[in-house]
């Protein structure tokens, strides 16, 4: 008899919290507790904190186990067990070897069959097997075959469809996407009802794929562990052409669990497809592999749950507590980790192990301290530093957040110096090959004595050398060059500055599209923490004495301030893949949805130097060429040529129309209809007067610089209660008319002749600033650019009281362009 407990927590019943429980959210939020890749800690750890709360009927964990074990840990974690002792639809499992087929089926699987095998049908031969059930008139398709190694889902496809189907036969259904090595095989099988599946598929290749899928349109599908849980589609048959995978520290292969291949076989025969049943065929090849197989025949004694907590995570599992403010103190952090299922179980097998878990929680927590993540007073409260919490709540690794912070402070007059301005052209992309080695060095990517690794980097990178090391030594101020990291780092600068996807795919040997954009993702997922947190520590009164940063002085803290902007910037180069000057193009499709632009399409545009809205717009034979060229496998072509000729026209001057309608419109809620309307609506001194009149309606104090006998004096001060006062200039254009360098950064000579050298600076530009402004001015220090939309919005938040008068402040003081997006919300 088989108890089940379901996967996560998402289906508890608001009716089951108890009324003591005055919050939720804090307790929901751990089931982030150590990030994605450690889901098997999250759920235990998150198990042990409901338990201390008084939560105690839900659905818990994600394993099968033996009834005998589950009433002992159900009485241990004080909850109700939810068991499901009968599927729904039954599976019909079948091991094929030399002797026969051995058939076992869950609705009783007390008793086991034998059947013979087919004379025309060899074992040894699993394509004829395959076929055989596709071309069968049963309840077989679609047939998903699970292969250990990703380059078998492909080799097996192509293999099928050369010696079943027609191999001539090639989709159009990948024609509008890069042409990858996976692209181009899939599109050889497809219209064969014959696909694959894995992590070389980019993540429009795989939505293809299960899309044909859904829509019945596939017969047979071999796939990797990418299709092994989490998703549910019509599958009729499960069959493993391999259940065995290359371990690398036995150097050989070992059979896959009983609860990973069962988890695979549930693929078939799920709620909500119309197969009566299951059906799973695995294959022996021998008698050695015919007994060994018969482990998944034997359902009653699948393994029970494993520990999931190591001493390796402590010191993030330490700081989430603490951070959460679920624990004050020493003693509770040992007695919340002691007391988790792994706890109990390390005690039961490894008691001389498990009496070193105090000790080595301590000293995690003392490393914390010693780092400034933690605040400790007299030994007995624990709290943790801004810095502590924006680590904590980033997802990263202490060790990364340390890791990545000492690279900030070691190099800060070098990414001082690659901060982008007027007159470095190119030296964002130097800064980003820092950042990026510095991430892709980090302890996510690579073990260190006291933590593991949370992401990898592919293996194919440590048998090349893509760029010299002597040169990468200077570039990065480090005589010693990780080469992995490093490569991972020359192809991120490929990406972002964009070269095609299938010219990266030839760089290097066995790096397909999809590991790539992995890698790519995992560098957004560092980058992401790290923007993050170096928001949090822009006010020097956050940094700890006993910081990393606590002997850095004002100047550094400014630059400190320009980064997470600049950050941000990269992060959504990365996810585009785009040079920063063609970032602009991705927003057009706000303007008109007819029709969109993939990142091959906008390459194209950039090696021809179609990359400005003038260039983009322009009607000349030239450039209709060139965009048509463009569009070359679009049916429509010329229908989308001539869309992003018009569309760029009138981008941003219908994309700020639509802001100040949506304003006024929210403003008359407000009472601040007629305020926002002058507001947006008046030039020069007009304007000067609307601006003054809106700020004193919204309750923010200003003071009138610019006046009779000063001359070339700023416009206003900002004056927010304890704050230092913001020198602001306004600038306005009649028309589509847009915001010059000289025009944006003349408030700085201004506020240093009147005696405001000190202050944060703004211009505020209505209607708006030129595109090529915002990346030069970062260099200036105090200075922020912020076009009126934007600023309009931030004061509608202000008025809505959605929005601090301090988070305000600090936005119109970061240095750059002050965004909609970068407005933090409640």
């Amino acid at each position: 008899m088989i108890a089940t407990y379901e996967k996560y927590l998402s289906v508890i019943s608001s009716s089951k919290i108890p009324k003591n429980i005055s919050s939720t959210t804090v307790i929901c939020d751990e089931i982030q507790l150590l990030g994605d890749n450690n889901r098997g800690a999250n759920v235990e750890l998150l198990l042990t904190l409901l338990r201390s709360v008084g939560w105690r009927q839900f659905i818990g964990l994600s394993a099968v186990i033996e009834e005998r074990d589950a009433q002992d840990i159900s009485n241990w974690l004080d909850i109700s067990l939810v068991t499901e002792k009968n599927r729904e639809k039954h599976l019909n499992y079948e091991c094929w070897s030399n002797t026969g087929i051995t058939i076992l089926n869950t609705k009783a699987p007390e008793y086991i069959n034998e059947k013979k095998i087919p004379r025309h049908l060899d074992v040894t031969e699993p394509l004829t097997i395959i076929n055989h059930l596709v071309e069968d008139d049963g309840d077989n398709k679609p047939i998903i075959v699970f292969c250990m190694k990703k380059q078998d889902t492909s080799m097996l496809a192509s293999s099928y469809v050369e010696r079943y189907k027609n191999p001539d036969t090639i989709s159009n259904k990948f024609e509008l996407l890069p042409d990858t090595a996976a692209a181009k095989k899939l599109s050889a099988c497809l219209d064969n009802r014959v696909a694959f599946h894995n992590a070389d598929l980019t993540d429009d290749e795989r939505l293809i794929v299960e899309r044909n899928l859904k829509e019945g349109l596939i017969d047979v599908i071999f796939a990797t562990s990418t299709l092994a849980s989490g998703v549910n589609f019509p599958i009729g048959t499960t069959l493993f052409y391999s259940w065995k995978r290359w371990d690398k520290n036995v150097r050989d292969r070992i059979a896959i669990s009983p609860s990973e291949f069962h988890n695979m076989a549930g693929r078939s025969g799920r709620m909500g497809t119309e197969h009566k049943s299951g059906r799973v065929v695995f294959f022996a090849a021998n008698r050695a592999e015919l007994i060994e197989s018969k482990q998944y025949l034997q359902l009653n004694k699948i393994p029970p749950i494993s520990p999931q907590i190591s001493p390796s995570q402590f010191k993030q599992i330490v700081l989430k507590l603490v951070s959460s403010g679920l624990c004050k103190n020493r003693k509770e952090i040992i007695d919340t980790i002691c007391s988790t299922f792994s706890g109990k179980r390390e005690e039961d097998r490894n008691l001389r192990s498990y009496k070193t878990w105090s000790e080595k929680i301590h000293i995690a927590i003392d490393y914390l301290c010693d780092e400034g993540l933690l605040t400790e007073k007299n030994r007995e409260y624990l709290s943790p530093s801004e810095i502590g919490s924006a680590v904590s709540f980033s997802g990263l690794l202490p060790d990364t957040g340390v890791y990545l912070l000492s690279f900030i402070r070691n190099n800060i007059n070098e990414i001082h110096q690659k901060l982008p301005s007027i007159n470095k052209e190119g030296a964002l992309d130097k800064l980003a090959l820092q950042v990026f080695y510095y991430c892709f060095s980090s302890p996510e990517f690579f073990e260190m004595p006291t933590s593991l690794p949370t992401r990898f980097l592919p293996y194919q990178l440590d048998s090349t050398q893509l760029c010299t090391t002597s040169s990468l030594r200077n570039e990065l101020n480090n005589n010693s060059v990780n080469h992995i990291a490093a490569n991972a780092s020359f192809l991120a600068i490929k990406w972002i500055e964009g070269e095609s996807i299938t010219k990266i795919e030839k760089i290097v040997d066995g790096i397909s599209a999809g590991v790539f954009r992995d890698l790519i993702n995992n560098l957004n997922w560092v980058l992401n923490g790290l923007s993050a947190i170096l928001s949090s520590i822009s006010d020097s009164k956050t940094i700890s004495p006993h910081s990393i940063l606590k002997h850095i002085n004002e100047q550094d803290l400014a630059m400190i301030k320009q980064l997470p902007r600049v950050i941000t910037r990269l992060t959504f180069r990365l996810y585009e893949g785009l040079p920063d000057q063609a970032l602009w193009l991705k927003s057009i499709e706000d303007v008109s949805d007819q029709f969109t632009l993939n990142r091959h399409e906008i390459s194209y545009l950039i090696e021809h130097n179609l990359i400005t809205p003038e260039r983009v717009s322009d009607g000349s034979r030239d450039a209709d060429n060139i965009r048509l060229h463009a569009f070359s496998k679009v049916k429509n072509k010329h229908q989308k040529a001539n869309w992003l000729r018009d569309t760029c026209k009138e981008w941003k001057s219908l994309q700020r129309k639509k802001a100040t309608s949506r304003h006024i419109k929210k403003s008359i809620q407000l009472g601040l209809g007629e305020d926002f309307k002058n507001y947006y609506t008046s030039l020069g001194t007009e304007f000067e007067d609307a601006f003054e009149t809106l700020l004193k309606k919204v309750k923010i104090k200003t003071e009138k610089l610019d006046t009779r006998g000063k001359f070339g004096a700023p416009d206003f001060l900002i004056i927010i209660d304890n704050l230092q006062p913001i020198v602001i200039e306004l600038k306005t254009k009649k028309g589509s008319g847009l915001v010059d360098y000289n025009n944006a950064t003349e408030v700085l000579a201004a506020s240093e002749v009147y005696n405001f050298k000190n202050n944060p600076c703004v211009t505020l530009c209505h209607p708006g600033v030129d595109p090529s402004i915002p990346n030069l001015i970062i260099t200036c220090g105090r200075l922020c650019i912020v076009e009126s939309n934007d600023f309009g919005e931030a004061l509608l938040r202000v008025a809505s009281n959605n929005l601090s008068l301090e988070s305000f402040w600090k936005w119109l003081t970061t240095p750059g362009q002050a965004l909609t997006r970068d407005l933090p919300t409640y």
